[in-house]
């Protein structure tokens, strides 16, 4: 219950973050914050505030993972791109599903009932050092349709510019008068 507690009081916070911070900034705290949570779900030796607690915090931060990788990844495309994205990071979510329980079925069998979130965490970390490694030897994202600064290139050369400078300024009225006159009033300069 206080993991749905947490994911739900946890989305708009978090999301804010994100929108304003960064994604990448906002998985790298929540996947920070989950992790530590539940390793130390993993410790814990009976049910009270202390489990509370951190279970309010792994739903809070951990759950939101998904939602937020699927937001990085719909920064970066065009929108006939993203229902392929999608269906890839479906496919992708999916192997998780199949792969993770069974995995952390095997580390249960090993070390007992309480090592699920302690795998869990060591999963996490993984995630946490991919994240960390990523941020610092990838560039930063360019969020498609946001303004960004950008360098000015003329569209012509400067040779061209000039001889496009020496050119005698129009006189309107008297050129829109010839060109109607000319075209049978069709359109206007």
């Amino acid at each position: 219950m206080t993991f749905s507690i947490g994911t739900i009081i946890m989305q708009w916070p978090l999301g804010l973050y994100s929108d304003n911070i960064g994604r990448r900034q906002a998985i790298l705290l929540s996947t920070g914050i989950g992790s530590i949570a539940a390793f130390f779900i993993s410790f814990s030796q009976s049910f009270g505030l202390y489990l509370l607690f951190f279970s309010f915090l792994f739903g809070g931060f951990a759950i939101p993972l998904y939602s937020l990788s699927i937001a990085t990844v719909n920064d970066q495309l065009y929108q006939e791109e993203m229902v392929e994205a999608a269906s890839a990071l479906y496919v992708f979510y999916g192997l998780g599903s199949v792969i993770g329980p069974v995995t952390a079925s095997f580390f249960i069998k090993l070390y007992g009932m309480k090592s699920m979130f302690l795998f869990v965490s060591i999963i996490m970390v993984i995630f946490l050092s991919y994240d960390i490694i990523r941020i610092h030897f990838v560039p930063k994202f360019k969020i498609r349709g946001q303004v960004t600064s950008f360098k000015s290139v003329p569209a012509t050369t400067v040779t061209v510019y000039n001889l496009v400078k020496r050119v005698k300024p129009l006189n309107r009225k008297k050129d829109k008068e010839k060109y109607r006159s000319e075209n049978g009033n069709q359109e206007k300069l």
